[in-house]
């Protein structure tokens, strides 16, 4: 039996709400008169929990963040000591 982690539980998490929506989207596309088939009806009506937009940064703050990389692989001395 595998474990999760931390790093993934909210991923999991959002994938349950998508999951729940998509149920109940179901079950009121079947009891709806519905021109349409499910797919388009989802298509239409689904909004996901759970969509992960990049941030956009600024050059400042690129160069920071590459700044601070940088720190943590360049080798300290001679061949890495």
């Amino acid at each position: 039996m595998s474990t999760f982690t931390l790093e993934g539980l909210s991923d999991f998490i959002f994938y349950l709400f998508d999951q729940e929506n998509e149920d109940t989207l179901f079950d009121i596309w079947l009891h709806k008169d519905q021109e349409n088939d499910f797919a388009t009806f989802k298509k239409k009506n689904q909004k996901k929990a759970y969509v992960k937009q990049p941030k956009k940064l600024s050059k400042e703050e690129e160069e920071a963040i590459v700044k601070a990389s940088f720190q943590l692989i360049t080798p300290r001395g001679k061949g890495g000591d």
